[in-house]
């Protein structure tokens, strides 16, 4: 809630995807009214079935739980549709897969149980607490714009009021602002829980055990940068702690979200350069997007943002009235390999449904998950597997564990993890084993790596560029480890693994066959245009001999769909066969995969051995709101009986500006079948959500 316009902001520089919308992004709201932007007859059709706004009607400002009581997601936002807010009543809405939500009805009626504070029901917040009594919830909310606090035994209620405002004035020193919009933390690290509050400043003090006061001398004043507003939410992740708040008037279009971390819930909070996590998207008609909350999956290092916009499409032409016309949208959060929040896009099409498989934990005494043991399922996982990660590679190691590296949003490092099964790896902690150097050859575009076990020892073969030059530059580059745990092993940089000739070259892979090792990768050739597969001999793990021979050139229509390029080449050896799969076209929903095949008692270094396929054999699914899937590797079920087909996708088709600058391509993961004839079927790629074959 926000009843104080705020001064403009400049903009910050903001990630590609937004780059094309800054002229919009200049709109005030009288503006919208006098030019709306209509949602097309596509958009209107589509708001119909897609998944966002999460739950029918008008609401604002929502807190969400995840309940160890009763294993359901619950939703607990302010009541909205009247103007300046002048609500009298909270509501409550539970589910099972953050999809498809149940309204529990109101759960606290300010005139009939709330004597201090009859109207302006705003910005509740909940907390679970378990004790050798039983599961205790605590509801804070703001009435009268005081912060008051009801305790029931059940998520839903009924709740009953201490009695009282737990803050009914401003702190020692502040001279403005309002006493509203709650956020209740428990510190994982401490177990003590802490209160924020407070709109124009931002306000935190500790609660006693009994959770309806405060302790004396606790309270400090946080207010991170000249950007905050209100609306502020807390939660921790891998030894930072996230602050966000939503930065201007509620009824400006502008209204958006930003973000600081600190190593202490008590702060100092800093701002990164880039703090924008969700702002307005002119062209989808999406204005408005704050006042959040978020959500971790139980047990998975995977997140959720949960927040309001104007109402969709009405809200478009309501000028400054949207604000009191709001609705509640989920889109999934991602964060980088350095722990920053990726800007995150808002849509219409929301999220799939959320399976939870694996057995949760809690800390004690909270409803904060710990890690949780993979499923012992082989065959069971969540898609996407592991968020923001492209050209992924999975092995499955005679250790017993499988071992993930794949491309990093920034291109800058390279990164392993292992677990137990595939559906671990989602979970599984990131190591960064190397950087890119400040400069020189190995200094951008560190892509697609892939990690081997040849002869006792662990090679990386990835690609690397110069950062003062141009794509031209990119090359194979080597690294060498030694060690039982490649995770822990001491890796050694062995430089550039030579080729025929000097040229832009990238995606290396390795394999063997008959005693024979081959290395395979793409490569640019004077005077032919695009990327061709080239397959060539290795005599070390560090360098090939004997000829290079073509595999394949983009020759068909399907591989030269905005660029030429064949790439990305991953082998499986079966039936008798070698089959190279490859990736071709422009790296947006054009991608796809062709494959290569041989029969096993052939030369594989003559080009006529090899049989390639006339049409793409796995594509983008508009059904199954899956685009560009491609770069794939392969593994297998523990006991090798199962083939696995690992790639990336997005999980939606239009991108605004270069797709290499989108970090939104997802590791996926389905099973292979196979045919009669020995062939594989890749099938089509399966939706978002819970996977079993």
């Amino acid at each position: 809630m926000s009843l104080r316009p705020s001064p403009p902001i400049p903009l910050q520089p903001q990630p590609m995807r937004f780059r094309a919308l800054l002229a919009s992004a200049l709109l005030t709201a009288s503006a919208i009214a006098a030019e709306p932007q209509q949602p097309s007859a596509d958009q209107a059709k589509q708001s119909a079935t897609h998944h966002n706004p999460v739950i029918s009607g008008l609401y604002a400002d929502p807190d969400i739980l995840w309940s160890e009581k009763t294993r359901r997601f619950y939703l607990y936002p302010t009541s909205d549709g009247f103007r300046e807010w002048t609500g009298t009543f909270f509501k409550a809405f539970s589910s099972p897969d953050l999809v498809e939500w149940k309204d529990e009805g109101v759960i606290l009626d300010l005139p009939k149980d709330v004597p201090w504070g009859t109207r302006h029901a705003w910005a509740p917040c909940i907390i679970e607490t378990k004790t050798p009594a039983g599961y205790r919830y605590y509801y804070y909310f703001t009435a009268a714009k005081k912060i008051g606090v009801a305790v029931a035994d059940s998520p839903v209620g009924p709740f009953k009021d201490s009695g009282k405002p737990l803050i009914d004035t401003r702190p020692s020193g502040v001279t403005r602002g309002q006493q509203i919009d709650p956020a209740v933390f428990r510190d994982p690290n401490t177990g003590k829980h802490y209160l924020y509050w407070g709109n124009a400043y931002l306000a935190v003090a500790e609660l006693n055990d009994d959770m309806v006061s405060l302790k004396p001398d606790t309270l400090k004043l946080l207010t991170p940068d000249k950007t905050y507003g209100e609306g502020s939410t807390l939660f921790y992740r891998q030894g930072k702690y996230y602050l966000l708040w939503s930065e201007n008037d509620t009824r400006s279009p502008d209204y958006r979200v930003r973000y600081a971390t600190a190593t202490s819930p008590l702060g100092p909070f800093i701002a990164p350069k880039d703090n924008l996590v969700i702002e307005k998207d002119p062209v989808l008609g999406i204005y408005g997007t704050g006042h959040n909350s978020v959500i971790q999956i139980p047990g998975r290092d995977e997140w959720y943002i949960v927040y309001h916009r104007f109402n969709y499409p009405k809200g478009i032409t309501m000028g400054r009235d949207a604000g009191y016309n709001r609705e509640v949208c989920i889109d999934r959060m991602n964060f980088d390999v350095d722990g920053n929040i990726l800007p995150v896009h808002p849509t219409h099409e929301g999220i799939a449904p959320v399976s939870l498989f694996t057995a949760i934990s809690f800390a004690p005494g909270t409803n904060v998950p710990t890690a949780a043991a993979p499923a012992a399922d082989p065959l069971s996982w969540s898609n996407p597997l592991v968020p923001q990660r492209a050209d992924p590679h999975v092995s499955f190691h005679s250790d017993g564990y499988y071992y993930f590296t794949a491309t990093v949003p920034n291109y800058d490092c390279i990164e392993l993890r292992r677990a137990r099964s595939i559906g671990g790896l989602s979970t599984a902690k990131p190591k960064v084993i190397w950087r890119k150097h400040d400069s020189g050859p190995m200094s951008a575009s560190i892509w697609a790596p892939e990690l081997h076990f040849i002869d006792g020892k662990w090679y990386l073969y990835f690609s690397a560029g110069d950062a003062h030059k141009n794509w031209a530059s990119i090359r194979p580059y080597i690294l060498e480890g030694e060690g039982a745990n490649p995770l822990e092993a001491h890796w050694t940089e062995k430089g550039r693994l030579k080729l025929g000739w000097e040229s832009f070259s990238l995606d290396g892979t390795t394999f063997t066959h008959r005693g024979v090792r081959y290395f395979v990768w793409a490569q640019i050739e004077a005077g032919v245009k695009g990327s061709n597969i080239y397959i060539s001999r290795m005599d070390t793990p560090c360098s090939i001999t004997g000829p290079i021979i073509c595999l394949s050139r983009p020759d068909r229509e399907w591989e030269r769909r905005d660029h030429w390029v064949n790439e990305g080449p991953s082998v499986l050896v079966k039936n008798g066969h070698v089959w190279i799969s490859y990736s071709a076209s422009a790296t947006d929903a054009n991608y796809c995969l062709g494959l290569l095949s041989a029969s096993g008692d052939t030369d594989l270094l003559r080009a006529d051995s090899w049989t390639k396929s006339p049409e793409p054999v796995f594509r983008s699914d508009a059904a199954a709101g899956q685009f560009g899937p491609g770069h794939n590797s392969f593994t297998t079920t523990p006991d090798g009986k199962t083939d696995i087909l690992v790639y990336h996708s997005r999980n939606y088709e239009k991108i605004q500006g270069d797709p290499l600058k989108n970090n939104d391509r997802a590791t996926r993961a389905q099973v292979i079948r196979w045919r009669a004839d020995g062939t594989p079927d890749f099938g089509t790629p399966v939706s978002d959500g819970a996977y079993r074959p």
